[in-house]
């Protein structure tokens, strides 16, 4: 069920329109930010308690939707008639959307992989430089689809996945881009690595991203609390 919700109206183009709520719809769809509520399966026993299932082809599948419902529903939203008519404004003709008993919910694994990959992008930032940060964050954007959230390794992506990802945003040349891949895949912590004998591919590290995250977290309470020299001494016991 595709709900829609009093649109901020915009000074120059009027109201928000249905097809704007569709669209956001489906980017939040699309990207993984909201997914399909599980539900009983048609094929299962009766029971009291019913058996719920949610197959992996339909988690993400756009629902279609009759716009001027939608429509109508937004008019009757931004109206002043008392409720029991804006129900009647809403669906004049008891038409029904097509998806009316599909219900969907914020997917919080991709919110927190969101914030997870905007932590390791703002510390390699802080360690080499903007530049090799966004080669970073378009590694984890073009694998952020492809691969579970829970997953040790974001999924490999190729050079020329991040060179043309890349171009739509900021201009860097092919031998610039080499550079900052060779900056992260051979520096000493070990974040990035190249995933086939050729070196075209390339995946994060997220285990140990997250690891050395909580690491600094932990040695930042240390050393405020208890001092610089309890700090060392912090650092020296986490293991390697």
């Amino acid at each position: 069920m595709l709900v829609s919700w009093p649109v901020m109206e915009d000074e120059t183009t009027g109201a928000g329109i249905a097809e704007d709520v569709k669209a956001k719809f489906v980017d939040l769809v699309k990207t993984s930010f909201l997914c399909r509520v599980p539900y009983p399966d048609p094929d299962a026993p009766a029971s009291k308690i019913p058996s719920l299932i949610l197959p992996d082809d339909v988690m993400y599948k756009i629902p279609e939707v009759k716009l001027y419902l939608l429509k109508q529903k937004l008019a009757a939203e931004a109206s002043e008639e008392p409720p029991a008519k804006k129900v009647k404004m809403e669906d004049p003709q008891g038409d029904k959307q097509p998806d009316e008993k599909e219900y969907w919910r914020v997917n919080i694994d991709r919110f927190d992989q969101h914030l997870r990959d905007q932590l390791i992008v703002e510390a390699l930032s802080k360690r080499m430089g903007a530049k090799a940060g966004s080669v970073v964050r378009t590694m984890l954007r073009l694998s952020e689809t492809r691969c579970n959230p829970k997953d040790a390794f974001s999924a490999p992506v190729s050079r020329s996945e991040i060179h043309q990802f890349l171009k739509q945003e900021t201009t860097v040349s092919p031998q610039e881009l080499d550079s900052y891949l060779s900056l992260v895949a051979d520096d000493a912590l070990g974040l990035v690595r190249r995933t086939d004998e050729r070196g075209g591919m390339y995946s994060v590290n997220l285990e140990l991203a997250l690891r050395l995250l909580a690491e600094g977290v932990l040695a930042s309470i240390v050393q405020d609390r208890f001092g610089a020299k309890s700090c060392r001494i912090f650092s020296h016991t986490v293991p390697l």
